[in-house]
């Protein structure tokens, strides 16, 4: 099942369309993410999660895939591609042994 909500993602800085969504480039290999609140098409608390997500990349020895100008042009661009009014932004940094990948996708809000 894929967990991609929404019509399009961003893979590696481009909008890509969500039938193409490989759930192989979140669960395969290791992966570290930040799940953001989209309100009007903007992130909330967006430099505290990008702190967190610096720190979790630093903890395990890993590089940036994207810093994080470039992961704010790449949620303007995903909110440009599919306009939402209220969900949650993934973002995923994937480490495979052949490939680094940065994803940014919604997934649907679930709140008890």
């Amino acid at each position: 099942m894929d967990e991609c909500f929404g019509k399009k993602y961003i893979l590696n800085g481009r909008p890509e369309e969500a039938h193409s969504f490989d759930n192989s480039l979140v669960y395969e290999g290791d992966s570290i993410y930040e799940v953001i609140r989209m309100i009007n098409n903007s992130p909330v608390f967006f430099m505290d999660h990008m702190e967190r997500l610096v720190s979790g990349v630093r903890n395990r020895n890993k590089t940036m895939p994207a810093d994080v100008a470039n992961l704010k042009r790449s949620i303007i661009r995903l909110s440009e591609a599919d306009p939402q009014n209220e969900v949650n932004l993934k973002i995923v940094f994937n480490y495979n042994r052949d490939s680094v990948n940065y994803l940014l996708y919604y997934v649907k809000p679930v709140y008890p």
